[in-house]
């Protein structure tokens, strides 16, 4: 009985000491959206790559010369992404659209 509590002391050691990267939403101000991009784990997160199908679309895709999607951080990914470390990118501007208020 106590090896196996011992291999699941271990297994659980193992799986908190990994890094767990999450991509997320998050409002500024009320009519700001930004996507925050946050290493939660406790250890270094390596080769972070984002995908998300359909890819996202912004208002802001239409006034800038370079759409999110091409945004070296989505086509090239994170090199490496400390423990705590955030990273929060201007996703939208909610007032640029009416459709996310559409019933």
């Amino acid at each position: 009985m106590a090896i196996y509590q011992a291999l699941e002391a271990r297994r659980l050691r193992k799986d908190q000491a990994r890094p767990f990267v999450v991509v997320d939403f998050e409002p500024e101000r009320p009519s700001v959206m930004n996507l925050v991009i946050t290493n939660v784990g406790k250890t270094m997160a390596r080769n972070v790559r984002i995908a998300a199908d359909p890819p996202f679309e912004s208002s802001q895709d239409e006034s800038h010369p370079m759409s999110l999607a091409q945004l070296k951080i989505f086509t090239d990914g994170i090199p490496a992404l400390a423990p705590g470390k955030r990273i929060a990118l201007l996703f939208d501007l909610l007032n640029r659209r009416p459709r996310a208020f559409a019933k």
